[in-house]
């Protein structure tokens, strides 16, 4: 008796680990979908051997798949790596008509939030390069970036 109820705990935490959704870039309010997106999902930047003065640039498509008006904003985490070469990134990001955001990587702490109708999207251009002067020391490092989709509801 005592071995199957361990079984059913294991049974039902596997099942709560595969119907869990990970890897995803939608938000949620109160347990309810907010219904923004944003793709690609993974991995839209990415960085292998930049040298300095190399730039990576990539588009990334902002959609509210909502019912409801939003703001948003972009904020930046360095999930792990060198913290060294993360210092040394610059950033831009920018909308079809003008710059949002130019400077360092380190010091970006968001852009102004960005109005989003239901049922809309827009596209952002997102730059990294390395500066020219950067040595030869960082050769061999890596940082991982997390771009984490901050959303508020646009009130009436």
């Amino acid at each position: 008796m005592r071995y199957e109820g361990l079984i059913l705990a294991v049974c039902l935490f596997c099942l709560v680990v595969a119907f869990t959704p990970y890897d995803s870039t939608q938000a949620m309010r109160s347990g309810q979908y907010i219904g923004i997106s944003s793709g690609p999902t993974t991995r839209f930047l990415d960085i292998e051997d930049l040298k300095p003065g190399d730039e990576v640039v990539s588009t990334i498509k902002v959609q509210n798949e909502d019912e409801i008006n939003y703001f948003y904003t972009i904020r930046l985490r360095n999930i792990s790596g060198s913290k060294e070469l993360y210092n040394k990134f610059d950033l831009q990001i920018s909308d079809a008509i003008k710059v949002l955001y130019r400077g360092s990587l380190s010091q970006y702490n968001g852009f102004s939030p960005r109005y989003l109708l239901k049922h809309s999207s827009e596209s952002l251009t997102i730059k990294v390069s390395l500066p020219k002067d950067v040595g030869n020391e960082y050769q061999g490092l890596s940082s991982n970036v997390a771009f984490d989709f901050i959303t508020e509801e646009k009130q009436s």
